[in-house]
């Protein structure tokens, strides 16, 4: 019996310090996420909410253009999802399906992409999206790049700012009026243009200036003034981390890159920047 007791008992003991040993790297393994193999999927599942932040719930849907479960075991926030084809390579049905969102009272989609040669390998999704909504941004999660899509609200703020020798712009919206970092705010724009005022190079600076005019973050993309009609432009601006509380204000600047110094547009007025409005980071 001593001598099995002396066997025994070492065992026991280096049984013990193994657990020691293992225990605190699975708590790091599960719990934190710097640690975890599942690091991707957790910080998908946080952009997402990120996103979103400020806008209603009820009016964001969040898009996969490949039916994986995985998402929904890491992702627990209030955003309901749909699945773009609802069925392998059906065109026809997507398009439903993000119609019958419109109808729902949809406002915004956001979308992570992954590739699904077996699933969606003509990017109907995307294709289907920007049928109904507008593309208003891309940013990356993890492995996936994210995009989201928005449809402009009606009514929106009438501005009729002209331009010295067009165009007008005629229409804005900023879309949520509350933000944080990483979330993103969406800028609406109508334009109307006259013919023969633009030459083609145009583009709009979105700028988000703090209370002290000093610039937090820019968005420029090519101005889609729709020829000689009327249109609507969507752009998003992700709120950079670090921004302190308050007031920020966001402006358009119209200028031309393709001519030397890229001169910016000056209103009838005189003024090379229109105040869109304020919005409030928390």
């Amino acid at each position: 019996m001593p001598g099995h007791l002396s066997f025994v008992l070492p065992a026991i003991a280096l049984a013990a310090l193994v657990l020691v040993g293992i225990c605190p790297a699975l708590s790091r393994y599960y719990g934190q996420g710097s640690y975890s193999k599942t690091l991707g999927w957790r910080e998908l599942a946080g952009s997402l909410d990120t996103l979103a932040a400020h806008m209603p719930a009820g009016k964001v849907r969040i898009a996969q253009n490949f039916p994986d479960p995985t998402l929904w075991y890491y992702y627990a926030g209030p955003l309901q999802h749909v699945v773009l084809p609802p069925a392998a390579h059906d065109r026809e049905s997507s398009a439903k399906e993000v119609a019958n969102m419109v109808k729902s009272g949809i406002d915004w989609v956001i979308i992570p992409l992954q590739p699904a040669p077996g699933w969606d390998d003509n990017s109907i999704a995307q294709m289907t999206l920007a049928q109904q909504f507008s593309l208003v941004t891309e940013t990356q999660a993890g492995a996936w790049p994210v995009q989201v899509y928005a449809r402009h609200p009606e009514p929106m703020a009438a501005l009729n700012v002209q331009y010295r020798g067009g165009p007008t712009l005629a229409e804005a919206a900023i879309q949520p009026k509350t933000a944080e970092p990483g979330s993103v705010v969406i800028v609406h724009l109508v334009w109307c243009q006259l013919p023969g005022s633009l030459t083609g190079s145009e583009k709009v600076s979105h700028q988000l200036l703090d209370a002290g005019g000093k610039l937090a973050a820019q968005v420029d993309r090519p101005l889609d003034a729709g020829g000689n009609a009327t249109s609507v432009a969507s752009y998003g601006l992700i709120m950079p981390n670090g921004l302190s509380s308050g007031d920020y204000r966001i402006i358009a600047v119209l200028y031309d890159p393709a001519q030397p110094g890229a001169p910016r547009r000056v209103t009838v007025e005189g003024s090379d920047a229109v105040n869109l409005g304020t919005v409030t980071m928390e």
